[in-house]
């Protein structure tokens, strides 16, 4: 099974992605293919195919992590040159930590992943194409005239990479061995 470390996005933090994807569709600025809804998700590692078995013990380990607590709050929006466009987030101490963490018990349990080093952010749609136009590129609450999002207690998941029947692709989360 394909797998990686990810937080899930609060609800409301979603539905802000959600909204800044739609305007740029109905600007005609989004130059790609954006993300489904379900799948907005923050990677703390990429760590590729594993057996059932390890995923388990992996996700066991990763269900032992202490909530953090955390804002989403976004900060700016950017593309990466391989086609990614993302929202990046503050709180990077925060992110940066929680990635250490995981990639910590990673190296513990002998699990290769991806060690690039870590950028807190949410991809918001592939096979970009371009620069992001300037007036998406601030996003934060204030300047958009929005409240500072709430601190919420946030655990990273195991998740699974699942191949739809329809092409699409699904996150789900591994549970831990018992």
């Amino acid at each position: 099974m394909r797998t990686f470390v990810s937080l899930t996005l609060p609800e409301p933090r979603r539905a802000r992605l959600l909204k800044l994807l739609e305007d740029m569709r109905s600007q005609g600025a989004l130059k790609g293919r954006a993300v489904r809804a379900k799948n907005l998700h923050l990677t703390l590692a990429f760590i590729g195919d594993i057996d059932a078995g390890t995923a388990g013990r992996l996700a066991a380990r990763i269900a032992e992590i202490e909530p953090v607590d955390l804002r989403f709050e976004f900060s700016h929006t950017g593309a990466f040159r391989s086609g990614i466009l993302w929202a990046g987030l503050e709180e990077k101490e925060k992110f940066e930590a929680l990635a250490a963490r995981v990639r910590e018990i990673l190296e513990e349990e002998n699990v290769s992943y991806d060690a690039k080093p870590f950028k807190a952010h949410v991809t918001l749609a592939r096979a970009w194409r371009g620069s992001v136009p300037a007036h998406l590129r601030d996003l934060h609450s204030e300047k958009l005239g929005e409240p500072q999002p709430p601190l919420l207690p946030t655990k990273p998941e195991l998740m699974e990479t699942v191949w739809l029947e329809s092409g699409e692709v699904e996150y789900r989360r591994v549970p831990p061995a018992q």
